[in-house]
């Protein structure tokens, strides 16, 4: 099932289970992928990779990057219950769709990711990360 097309579109998975409006989700979505593919680093990910996503705060609350991914979805006008579903809903859509480790490789389908639901901010070229030397900034 690996890199097999899924039949459906997280957004709207999102809003449903969030049960918040589209836009509201699509922005918290947009605002979470942004903090995931810039600041979050290879290593932290490698480590956390083995866990769901909505544990990795407490596995790593020193995690300046991974409290960034909470506030920076929450400040969409999420709760921390709606940004704990939608970090669930997002974590089994990926291993669902890439695999069991796809926290991993995230440098290779990333990208492609984003520009598929925020393209966006894929096309302004918000993917690349600002300091140099670290990754997802080659794509």
């Amino acid at each position: 099932m690996v890199g097999q097309p899924l039949h459906e579109d997280l957004l709207e998975e999102l809003t449903r289970l969030v049960g918040r409006p589209a836009p509201v989700v699509r922005d918290a979505f947009s605002r979470l992928l942004k903090v995931l593919l810039r600041e979050v680093d290879e290593e932290t990910v490698r480590t956390l990779a083995a866990f769901p996503m909505t544990a990795w705060q407490s596995i790593a609350p020193s995690s300046p990057a991974l409290r960034n991914l909470w506030s920076a979805t929450l400040s969409a006008g999420l709760t921390v219950e709606e940004v704990f579903t939608a970090f669930a809903v997002i974590d089994d859509h990926v291993r669902r769709r890439y695999g069991a480790e796809a926290w991993t490789s995230i440098a290779a389908w990333g990208p492609k990711f984003e520009l598929k639901y925020v393209p966006e901010q894929a096309r302004l070229g918000l993917g690349a990360r600002p300091e140099p030397g670290l990754r997802y900034a080659e794509y």
